[in-house]
């Protein structure tokens, strides 16, 4: 189970990312969600072209999510097989919104991303299993940390190397 504890030692490492302005949001494979935070960085690739990334990069993949905007659904990542095309256009509505602040529920994981402009961006676990090769979401941070949420109780911070520093 994801502790209370254990949220009181993520939610600081997330203090750098409230007040950034969120862009670049689309939808990856299946059902993913990619948003970045911060300035651009282009990441160079031996054998592809390089991309660009924000300093901040936050992935949810293996976690159900939705967007509401004004308490009314905008989107959710079940919508992907026949709304593909509509589902890329509608995660757009994050872009430019600035993160006011993020909540992580103790025991599931769950997160709420919430924006300016009474928007907020849910997920919502899937599994219970403590797999750390399938994580809820990440974010990755300037330094090239990364935080993974998930699955089950599982979570950790990661450096650049992919040394683990803590965790549970």
């Amino acid at each position: 189970m994801l502790s209370s504890e254990d949220v009181k030692m993520i939610e600081p490492l997330l203090q750098s990312l409230t007040g950034r302005e969120a862009w670049g949001a689309k939808v990856g494979v299946g059902s993913f969600l990619l948003l970045e935070f911060g300035h651009p960085v282009t990441v160079p690739m031996k054998t592809v072209d390089p991309f660009v990334k924000g300093a901040w990069h936050l992935w949810l993949y293996e976690a159900a999510w939705r967007i509401e905007v004004g308490g009314a659904l905008r989107a959710g990542s079940g919508d992907t097989s026949e709304r593909k095309e509509q589902l890329e256009e509608a995660v757009k509505v994050l872009d430019g919104l600035r993160l006011e602040a993020i909540s992580i529920a103790p025991l599931s994981g769950d997160t709420i991303f919430r924006f300016e402009g009474d928007t907020l961006l849910r997920t919502f676990s899937m599994n219970a299993e403590d797999d750390p090769n399938s994580p809820h979401w990440s974010l990755t941070f300037p330094d090239e940390e990364t935080l993974e949420i998930g699955p089950g109780s599982h979570w950790q911070l990661c450096a650049a190397t992919g040394e683990r520093i803590r965790g549970a």
